[in-house]
């Protein structure tokens, strides 16, 4: 008797990410984490959903994790920053965050998040993760957008004093 297909689940493929790239006046947008006791922080962004652009899904989770409206700037180039999954977009942002979406509803007392601007010198001891979204942030600091457009958008956006970030060590 033959197996009937139908019934096979397909295998679930990664499912692709869109992440925020925000640096503005010397200061860069996270969410900071506290789960299950470990503190760290991660750049603003999410789930592409079904027939949704990496652009706007981009701009969707900025929205949703923090309140802020965003505007895309460009998408990064990144050389080895990101998982292949991942993409990732510098974006101009302004405005005190606040928490929102589905990740306000996940909230509890041992599962937090909180949006930040986090001054660009305190970042090497922010525990930034994945490691590769300190590149990321590196790239926009650069100016490394996809784009000539993009580029004299960050350009036009950028305000404060931004310097490269020092390394911290291993």
């Amino acid at each position: 008797m033959a197996a009937d297909l139908r019934s096979v689940p397909e295998p679930s493929l990664p499912r692709r990410r869109a992440v925020a790239v925000v640096v503005e006046d010397g200061m860069v947008l996270l969410i900071g984490r506290v789960k299950d006791g470990r503190r760290y922080a991660v750049l603003p962004g999410g789930g592409i959903e079904a027939g949704e652009e990496a652009e706007t899904a981009c701009l969707r989770e900025l929205w949703e994790e923090t309140g802020l409206v965003g505007r895309m700037l460009g998408p990064l180039q990144v050389p080895s920053a990101a998982p292949e999954d991942t993409v990732l977009f510098a974006v101009s942002a302004q405005g005190t965050p606040a928490l929102g979406g589905p990740e306000k509803e996940r909230a509890t007392p041992t599962n937090l998040y909180r949006p930040m601007w986090l001054p660009l010198a305190d970042l090497p001891a922010a525990n930034l993760v994945p490691a590769s979204s300190r590149e990321a942030v590196t790239a926009v600091i650069a100016g490394r957008v996809g784009s000539e457009a993009g580029r004299a958008a960050l350009r036009a956006v950028r305000r404060g004093p931004v310097r490269p970030l020092e390394d911290s060590g291993p």
